[in-house]
């Protein structure tokens, strides 16, 4: 290790106290994952790895889909021990646990720098907001957590030791983040190429057939798997805009997930990652090179592939290179050097850890759909055993999910649903709501109007009821006028 990563920065770092600071956002994230009701997409992911329907149904659904389905087969397998929507948040938490414990035994040699690369993962807005989710992106953080230990690992051994068994590890990481996101695939190639080239420019020739041979091997699975899917796959149609429009929207999200919510969530590391770039460059360090040329890289094909061929981009889908860029505000942090407003910033980074949360408390605890507003209007005893016509709108991408999904948010309540498609009608009851469309999508005229139409062939009198709109246009309810 280098003096530089060995000596204690002249502006102290207190390790203890931003291991303090770290609670307040570890326990934003526990009440979240408590206490935020499930939506759509994580309602999908539920249908999606839903027990009944074994691991061959899995990868059925999964062929259809635009995510690879390595996070839904650990999730099916979860849920045949532990099932319902709490313990289903819950395999997060059991894959924060074994990452953590991973990361310790990849990056024991460098020790400082991964407790405080760990510690300021745990403060990023992307892990506190999806461990909360039933969705692939917590395990897509932890998976890019644990590659960018094991590769740095490599980048910072020398010649003549052995680099094998991290580039086993990053093999099979990158297998797993491929299997779990197809935007995996950029970023393995990225990042083992300029590893491989570093490798290289030291004299390690063997090394760089290592490095190559375990990206290529990453690859594979992924690529085998998106071969077999793609003829099924439901890619949604983007929207018609022109190049310049496909180019400010790409940035726009750019901008929400890198700068809001990963530099905004991380502000005091952003800060002196900026103060410490001109320091990083004149190093000349081969981590710091590898790791900041594979953003730079992911970053540009994702732009292309969004403006040439598909509009793609949403802000999560940098989700695969954010751990790197904390890693690089962690190495940065580390620097020793002096200066007075860098020492003021360092010593401010437990407080700036704690407050930083507060900034997001409403994106951690948004209700997206208000199902639970639907609930408590048929949640009166009136409701309790009624029959209420249902409109689900129908979903090309999932067949019966939409049922799925609503037959998921309203159990418990006794009300018992008849599909709008058929032609049973609802027995008249003391429940002032007679009608249901439900998970529209927001704010669509059109497809309110066909939902509309569908309640009034399956009998219900909707000119004569009372429309309630909830979740933004996503859910509308008919009641009985007063």
């Amino acid at each position: 290790m280098s003096a530089a990563m060995t000596a204690q920065p002249a502006q102290s770092i207190n390790i203890r106290h931003i291991a303090l600071a770290t609670f307040v956002p570890v326990a934003v994230m526990l009440i979240a994952l408590y206490w935020r009701p499930i939506w759509r997409d994580e309602a999908w992911a539920l249908f999606m790895s839903d027990p009944s329907i074994g691991l061959g149904g899995v990868t059925a659904r999964s062929s259809t889909n635009v995510h690879p389905p390595f996070y839904f087969y650990m999730l099916h397998i979860w849920r045949l021990f532990a099932d319902g929507i709490l313990l289903s948040k819950s395999l997060n938490l059991a894959l924060i646990i074994i990452g953590i414990f991973a990361a310790l035994r990849i990056g024991k040699a460098h020790r400082m720098q991964t407790y405080l690369f760990l510690l300021f993962c745990a403060g990023s807005y992307w892990l506190i907001y999806f461990t909360s989710e039933i969705r692939p992106y917590a395990l897509m953080f932890i998976i890019g957590t644990l590659s960018v230990l094991a590769m740095a690992r490599i980048l910072q051994s020398t010649k003549g030791v052995r680099i094998w068994p991290f580039a086993m590890a990053w093999a099979v990481l990158s297998a797993a983040a491929c299997l779990t996101h197809y935007f995996s695939f950029i970023w393995t190639g990225a990042f083992g190429l300029l590893t491989g080239l570093a490798m290289l420019k030291q004299g390690r020739a063997k090394d760089f057939v290592i490095v190559g041979a375990a990206s290529v091997a990453g690859i594979i699975p992924g690529l085998l798997f998106l071969a077999n899917a793609y003829g099924q796959m439901g890619i949604p149609p983007g929207e018609e805009l022109s190049i310049m429009g496909n180019l400010a929207y790409g940035f726009n999200q750019f901008q929400r997930g890198m700068v809001t919510k990963l530099f905004g969530s991380n502000l005091a590391l952003a800060i002196i990652f900026f103060m410490s770039i001109a320091i990083m460059v004149r190093r000349r360090k081969p981590v710091d090179i590898a790791i900041g040329g594979a953003v730079i890289l992911t970053v540009t094909a994702l732009f292309i592939v969004h403006i040439v061929w598909q509009p793609v981009i949403k802000e999560r889908s940098f989700i695969i290179i954010i751990p790197a860029m904390i890693f690089l505000m962690t190495r940065a942090v580390m620097i020793d050097t002096d200066g007075k407003w860098r020492g003021r910033v360092i010593r401010a980074l437990p407080l700036v850890i704690a407050i930083t949360p507060l900034l997001f408390v409403t994106e951690y605890f948004k209700d997206r759909e208000q199902m639970s507003d639907v609930r408590a209007l048929l949640s009166t005893q009136a409701c309790r055993g009624a029959d209420i016509t249902a409109y689900y709108r129908p979903a090309p991408e999932g067949e019966g999910f939409n049922e799925y999904y609503t037959r998921l948010s309203l159990d418990g309540l006794g009300v018992t649903l008849i599909d709008s498609s058929g032609a049973l009608r609802a027995r008249a009851s003391d429940c002032p709501i007679k009608a249901l469309a439900l998970q529209l999508p927001r704010g669509e005229k059109d497809e309110h109007s066909i939902a509309r139409a569908a309640l009034s062939v399956s009998g219900v009198p909707v000119s004569e009821l009372e429309e309630i709109s909830v979740g933004k246009g996503r859910n509308l309810l008919y009641r009985s006028r007063p």
